[in-house]
């Protein structure tokens, strides 16, 4: 291509950019980036990573400046809060990026507070900033609290300044780019076991042994979470990266979209995470009854679609067992050993926790602490609405119930059903498993339906 001025040379940039063949590059170095800085964690790889940031805006400088926000916060929610010790470097990219937004957008007001969803939330956020501060004043250290606590308001913040002031087509461009960043996790988990599998050669007979089907403790499975602490999120994030590729399929069908998708299955399938594995049954069930239901489709796609699901459960048990394909035996006694799970007796303690201050609760961040007086030692309560009710009381869970119900009920009216079980999958189900509602996929995926007031599939540009 001959580019005669520096008007045809930006067109063709951005339309490059525009293409999933370099956003998966993108996503590719970064994921072996993020490693080496995770396993080598010192002062001079804090100042690579600086410049590997300042590197990609600066390539980008021909590139239209939204399209450069939404990178640079497609970085921030692929890094978790609390990844590095006490630094976090999401919280400093992603206020980067809200900076930034703040900075293009001089006119800015608040409009948005109309919209319920927002206001409800904007309150629950306010009544938990206030609790901490309480919490503070007792003495107790609720650092990792804030930091989880920041990464959601700012991002929301960022999404909704994005929804409120920029024309269809840089909507379009920006969240096009934040769901390549989600969909891209199976690129990210094959990059990231490369670089450790390099640099620690010893390694693999770590991984392997945590593959083995007799060991499914935490620790080993710990070796397959790679860029967060916990596989569980790990795996929301691949069934939110499924539920977007599973989209994008049904338009084009692209040989790297498909290998990725293969990957994301393997990954939950060989993590064990029973969330994961709840989470993706409840994807393919919804995602195959839709597709059967919907008119315009021949039942031939039902069939090829259950076919699909078959092999790759297959596929899955050749590379969890090669001698032995056991996988299917494991899952199930994951799922049976739930009656002898010790968060039963987690729930129990968080209960009288919750008794000690029903109203108020006992301060954000003091669960972990106050549990250890019933069970001996600090648990956290792997339940977002046991945790809100003992630290933030019978306010906070009310705050919590009434954001996520004007949530339910906004996404409910929208022109598309299917997004109601959308939100349902990626946003609800991993409350009752996990402690943190606010995995950086699902916001984004809500702030799309939410916020950008329209179906998942206009902005999917391919």
């Amino acid at each position: 291509m001959c580019i005669k001025n520096e008007l045809e040379y930006r067109i063709y940039v951005n339309k490059v950019m525009n293409t999933d063949k370099l956003k998966f590059l993108y996503l590719i170095i970064f994921g072996a980036s993020l490693n080496y800085i995770y396993i080598r964690f010192n002062s001079i790889n804090i100042i690579f990573a600086l410049i590997f940031i300042i590197a990609i805006v600066l390539l980008m400088k021909a590139v239209n400046k939204y399209d450069r926000l939404a990178l640079i916060t497609s970085i921030s929610i692929m890094v978790e809060p609390n990844i590095i010790g006490n630094l976090s470097l999401s919280n400093i990219i992603l206020l980067i990026a809200l900076f930034s937004t703040l900075f293009v957008y001089k006119n800015f007001n608040l409009t948005f507070l109309r919209n319920r969803s927002i206001f409800s939330l904007i309150i629950f956020v306010c009544y938990l900033i206030i609790n901490v501060i309480f919490t503070l004043f007792k003495g107790i250290t609720v650092f990792i609290v804030m930091k989880n606590l920041w990464i959601f308001v700012s991002l929301i913040i960022y999404l909704i300044i994005i929804s409120l002031y920029l024309s269809k087509e840089s909507k379009q461009a920006i969240v096009s780019c934040l769901l390549t960043g989600i969909e891209g996790w199976g690129v990210l988990i094959v990059s990231g076991f490369i670089v450790r599998i390099l640099m620690y050669p010893s390694i693999i007979n770590k991984l392997l042994f945590s593959l083995d089907q007799s060991s499914t403790s935490v620790l080993n499975r710990q070796y397959l979470a790679l860029y967060y602490t916990d596989v569980n999120y790990m795996s929301i994030a691949c069934v939110c990266a499924i539920f977007v590729t599973l989209i994008k399929l049904q338009k084009q069908k692209k040989k790297l979209r498909i290998l990725n998708f293969i990957i994301l299955n393997l990954y939950i399938m060989l993590t064990l995470s029973r969330t994961g594995l709840l989470l993706i049954m409840l994807t393919y069930s919804i995602y195959i009854t839709v597709i059967f239901l919907k008119k315009g489709y021949k039942k031939r796609m039902l069939f090829i679609s259950i076919n699909i699901l078959l092999g790759i459960i297959f596929l899955g048990c050749l590379s969890y067992n090669f001698k032995n394909i056991q996988i299917l035996q494991s899952i199930i006694s994951r799922f049976s050993s739930i009656k002898h799970d010790p968060r039963f007796d987690v729930y129990k303690a968080a209960i009288n926790v919750f008794e000690m201050s029903p109203i108020l609760g006992t301060g954000v961040g003091t669960l972990i602490k106050l549990s250890a007086n019933y069970l001996g030692t600090p648990h956290i309560a792997h339940n977002v609405f046991l945790t809100t009710l003992a630290e933030s009381g019978i306010v906070g869970l009310f705050l919590l119930l009434l954001f996520e119900i004007n949530l339910l009920f906004e996404v409910r009216n929208k022109k598309s059903k299917h997004n109601f079980f959308i939100l349902f999958i990626v946003f609800l189900i991993p409350q009752l498993w996990l402690d943190v509602f606010f995995n950086p996929n699902t916001i984004v995926i809500i702030c799309i339906l939410v916020l950008f007031n329209g179906e998942l599939e206009e902005y999917l540009l391919l």
